[in-house]
C-alpha cells in the first residue's frame, strides 16, 4: 500500500540491493584495517580489526610469560592483558564509528530523507519516528550496563555492551606455553564481543517489535471494542466464552472518560489510544498497551508487558455502513388483534416493537429495521441453522428480552445486530447473545439478574462508548462476518 510522502516498496528494491553491496564494501574495509597497542608495562602487544574482532595477543619478550603462577602473577598477567586488549579495542570501536557515521551520509535511498532532511509528508511519520527514536535512546544506558563474558580455558574476558573491555580474569591451571595462552586469551574476547553484537537480535529488536509489530490489534480479537469511552464497573470479569482465561479489550477512542476499569475488575490484553485508568485491585490479564497515560490505582496491576505513551501503536478504528430501501411498514406485539407472537420472515420493516409478554420468531436471512425495541419479558426466538440472521437497524435499538435458539445442535444463536442511529443509546437489560454493532451509539450492558442458572451478555460488542454496569461477566464468542466493518 502507497503511503502519503513515501516510495513505494517496488520502487526501492534497486536502491536497497546497491546500499547492502556499499555496506559490505564498508565492511570489508574495517575488517581489513589492522589496529595495534601495547600495555603501559609494554608486557602485551594487541592487534584488532574495524570490526572490532581480536586478532592477536603477543606477550613479550617470550621471557614475560612465567613459567608458576602463585596469585600475583595471576593478578598481574591479567592486568597486563586487559590494558592492552582494552586500548586496541577502544581505538578500533572509535575509528569504526567516526567512519561509519561520516559514511553514512552516502548511504540514501530515493525519495527516503537522509540524516537532517526534512521528514517526508506523512502525517503521522514525525511522531512515529520521534517515539521510535526515543524507544531507542532509551536503551542506551541499559545497553552500556549489560556485560557479556567469553570464556576459553584459563580466561575469563567480559565486555559490555558498548564493546568496551571491563575486565580479564585468569585461573589455574594455566598453559605450559605462551602461545596456547595468547590464542585462549583472543578465543575469550572475541566470545564475549559476538554476544554484546547480537545484543540488538537478541534484546533491543524485540524490545522495540513489543512496541511495534506485535502491537497492531484486529477487531475479531477483541471481545469489547469501543471507538471513544470503554467504562467497566466494579468487578467486571470479560472472559473467554466458558472458560475462565480473559478476554481482549480495546479502545480505540480518546473519549473524556477514556478507559476506565473499575474496582476488581478483570481483563484480558487491553489496547487503547486514550488515557487508561485501573481502579483499585482491578487486573490486565496479558499486555496493557496504550497510546497515553496508564494510571494504576492502588492493588491494580498487569501480569504481562505495559506500554504507555506509544505512538507507534496501531490500534485503528472500525466503520460499517447498509442501504435502506423501502419497507413493509411497522410491526408491533400485541398487534391490533391482540396477538402476542409474530414469525417475521427476513425482510425490510419499519419500526418493530416487541412488549412484555410476546414472543417473535426470526430466521436465518438478513432483515432491515427503522427501530427495534424488545421490551422486558418478551422472547426472540431465533432458528439459525441455516446461516446467520443479520439485522441492520437504521435509528434505535433497545433490549430488554431474552434470546432462545431453537435449531438443533445450536446452543446460542448465530446473530448479528448492526445499529447505525447517531448519538443514540443502546440499552441491553436483557442477555445478549451474538454480536452488535452500534458505532456510532453508546452501548450499555446492564448487570442481569441473578438467577438459576445464570445468565450473560455473550458474544461480541463494538460501540462509539461501551458501559459495563457492576458485577457482569461478559463472555467473548469471536465475531465473523458478514457484516464485516473496515478498519482505518
Amino acid at each position: 500500500m502507497a503511503v502519503q510522502g513515501l516510495p513505494s516498496a517496488d520502487s526501492l528494491v534497486g536502491p536497497v540491493g546497491a546500499l547492502r553491496r556499499k555496506l559490505v564494501t564498508e565492511e570489508i574495509g574495517f575488517r581489513n584495517t589492522v589496529f595495534n597497542a601495547t600495555s603501559t608495562d609494554t608486557k602485551v602487544v594487541a592487534s584488532a580489526n574495524g570490526m572490532i574482532e581480536m586478532l592477536t595477543v603477543t606477550i613479550q619478550p617470550a621471557s614475560a610469560y612465567p613459567t608458576t603462577f602463585p596469585p600475583a602473577t595471576l593478578t598481574s598477567l591479567a592486568a597486563s592483558v586487559k590494558d592492552g586488549c582494552g586500548k586496541v579495542l577502544t581505538n578500533a570501536n572509535n575509528d569504526t564509528k567516526a567512519k561509519a557515521s561520516a559514511d553514512a551520509a552516502g548511504y540514501t535511498l530515493t525519495g527516503i530523507p537522509n540524516l537532517g532532511a526534512a521528514p517526508p509528508n506523512n502525517p503521522t511519520f514525525q511522531s512515529s519516528d520521534a517515539d521510535l527514536t526515543a524507544l531507542l535512546r532509551a536503551q542506551d544506558p541499559i545497553i552500556a550496563a549489560k556485560q557479556f563474558q567469553g570464556i576459553s580455558g584459563p580466561v575469563s574476558a567480559i565486555v559490555d555492551g558498548t564493546l568496551t573491555l571491563v575486565s580479564i580474569t585468569l585461573t589455574l591451571p594455566m598453559p605450559q606455553t605462551k602461545t596456547e595462552f595468547e590464542e585462549h586469551v583472543v578465543i575469550a574476547i572475541n566470545l564475549a564481543l559476538t554476544k554484546a553484537k547480537h545484543l540488538f537480535e537478541d534484546g533491543i529488536l524485540k524490545r522495540v517489535n513489543d512496541g511495534l509489530d506485535s502491537s497492531a490489534v484486529t477487531f475479531p480479537t477483541a471481545c469489547l471494542w469501543a471507538q471513544g469511552n470503554l467504562a467497566l464497573a466494579d468487578r467486571v470479569q470479560v472472559k473467554v466464552g466458558n472458560t475462565q482465561v480473559f478476554a481482549p479489550v480495546v479502545n480505540a477512542g480518546s473519549g473524556t472518560i477514556g478507559t476506565n476499569i473499575g474496582v476488581s475488575a478483570q481483563t484480558g490484553d487491553m489496547w487503547s489510544r486514550a488515557p487508561i485508568q485501573l481502579r483499585n485491585n482491578s487486573t490486565v490479564n496479558g499486555n496493557l498497551r496504550g497510546m497515553a497515560n496508564v494510571q494504576l490505582d492502588s492493588g491494580a496491576s498487569v501480569t504481562g508487558l505495559k506500554v504507555t505513551n506509544g505512538a507507534l501503536l496501531q490500534i485503528p478504528k472500525l466503520t460499517l455502513s447498509a442501504t435502506f430501501g423501502s419497507n413493509q411498514g411497522d410491526r408491533m406485539l400485541p398487534d391490533a388483534q391482540n396477538h402476542t407472537t409474530l414469525d417475521l420472515l427476513p425482510g425490510s420493516y419499519a419500526n418493530v416493537t416487541i412488549n412484555s409478554g410476546c414472543t417473535l420468531t426470526l430466521h436465518s436471512g438478513t432483515y432491515f429495521f427503522t427501530g427495534w425495541s424488545v421490551q422486558s419479558n418478551s422472547t426472540i426466538i431465533t432458528k439459525s441453522g441455516g446461516g446467520a440472521i443479520i439485522i441492520h437497524i437504521r435509528d434505535g435499538f433497545t433490549f430488554r428480552g431474552k434470546f432462545v435458539e431453537t435449531s438443533s445442535g445450536l446452543t446460542r444463536p448465530n446473530l448479528v445486530v448492526a445499529v447505525y442511529g447517531n448519538n443514540s443509546q443502546v440499552p441491553i437489560g436483557g442477555p445478549f447473545q451474538g454480536t452488535l454493532i452500534a458505532l456510532n451509539s453508546s452501548v450499555v450492558l446492564n448487570t442481569l439478574p441473578t438467577q438459576n442458572p445464570p445468565v450473560f451478555h455473550t458474544g461480541a460488542f463494538y460501540a462509539r462508548d461501551i458501559q459495563v454496569d457492576p458485577d457482569n461477566t461478559i463472555k467473548h464468542y469471536p465475531f465473523s462476518g458478514p457484516p464485516t466493518p473496515t478498519s482505518t
